[in-house]
């Protein structure tokens, strides 16, 4: 299996704060039909224009940044699988791995 880790932090956090306001402003609309108050209008119409604000962020985000892949996490099921990678890739930058992260222990 092989996992790929990108440089989306950023995006993740909008989304997640994006997550927030919408169930604020569920909250919101649930109080307002059971109260029906006039105040709690003004504060959903607040909240849902700054979730269009958070949401254009996102769209600016997406749309400037490409996001690059940083790090991937293989696993095998097998030692044999694992061996064979090594051994296929032993000219690569793994054979410079300490033998705890799946390096090639030295013939010394």
């Amino acid at each position: 299996d092989v996992a790929i880790g990108l440089n989306n932090g950023r995006l993740i956090d909008l989304f997640q704060k994006h997550g927030k306001k919408e169930l604020k402003i569920e909250e919101q609309t649930a109080k307002l039909k059971l109260y029906k108050l006039q105040s709690m209008q003004k504060e959903l119409k607040k909240m849902k224009k700054k979730l269009h604000k958070l949401d254009a962020k996102i769209v600016a985000l997406r749309s400037k940044q490409d996001f690059k892949a940083v790090v991937a996490y293989v696993t095998f099921n097998e030692e044999k699988g694992q061996e064979e990678c090594l051994e296929a890739y032993s000219r690569s930058f793994l054979h410079l791995l300490p033998p705890w992260l799946g390096g090639r222990k030295s013939a010394t």
